[in-house]
């Protein structure tokens, strides 16, 4: 049975609301969507100050007229400093005319006051890797459950690319690792249950839904330590 929304992720694009829906599963496990727990997204498809103030100058009539309690912001670091993002949090909130506190480093989450009977908890989350940089597609390279061999040799292809003058953007390098781990690392490693049906297995999109089938291999592992901050993060909608 669904619920009432109560919250609103607002995170970079597709790829990222995917993966924190399958960490979302992983943390509640008896709710298979998140229409039972009341959370919906809202994508930015981008990651500067005017996309994210248009967004929430856009749910500005939403927060008022529903009952949202909950609004976070996911946003990778990429190659910024943490002032750098966290002073993009707040120049937006400004623009967008919220009247709340700033953002910090030590204080991510605030209370917005809709009026005098009712007001929002505000909170943001900042995606790095183990490297303390990049975002949910570096993140992925570091929570493998298989041997990433096949994914791996694409650096010699970057290099290559990179000799004969042609730049391959580190989003786009990312993006193709990622696809070759599933496709060449994780379904050809498990070929007898998986690689004959990679358009259900082998997509980005779907190692994401099937991470809480049992029957299948998974091919991120959830549990590992790098993922923390995040899962206490999401903690907070469930």
């Amino acid at each position: 049975m669904e619920s009432e929304i109560n919250s609103i992720l607002i995170v970079e694009g597709t790829t990222d609301a995917q993966f924190i829906e399958a960490i979302i599963r992983d943390i509640h496990p008896n709710h298979r969507t998140l229409d039972v727990l009341g959370i919906v997204f809202d994508k930015l498809y981008a990651s500067d100050v005017s996309a994210l103030t248009k967004k929430l100058l856009s749910l500005q009539t939403d927060l008022r007229a529903k009952p949202i309690t909950k609004l976070g912001i996911i946003l990778d670091k990429d190659d910024y400093s943490m002032t750098d993002r966290i002073n993009m949090l707040n120049q937006a909130f400004v623009a967008a005319y919220y009247s709340i506190q700033p953002f910090t480093a030590t204080i991510n989450q605030i209370v917005y006051d809709i009026n005098s009977k009712r007001s929002i908890d505000i909170s943001y989350f900042i995606v790095k890797d183990g490297n303390d940089k990049g975002n949910i597609e570096t993140l992925l390279t570091e929570i493998v459950n298989f041997p990433k061999n096949a994914a791996d040799c694409l650096e010699v292809w970057k290099k290559c690319c990179e000799s004969k003058g042609i730049n391959i953007k580190s989003s786009d390098y990312y993006k193709e690792w990622i696809k070759f781990y599933l496709r060449y690392d994780y379904c050809l490693t498990n070929k007898n249950k998986l690689a004959k049906h990679a358009s259900e297995y082998c997509t980005p999109e779907k190692s994401f839904e099937n991470m809480n089938k049992d029957e299948i291999p998974k091919p991120w592992d959830f549990k590992h330590p790098v993922l923390d901050e995040l899962k206490t993060y999401l903690q907070k909608f469930l």
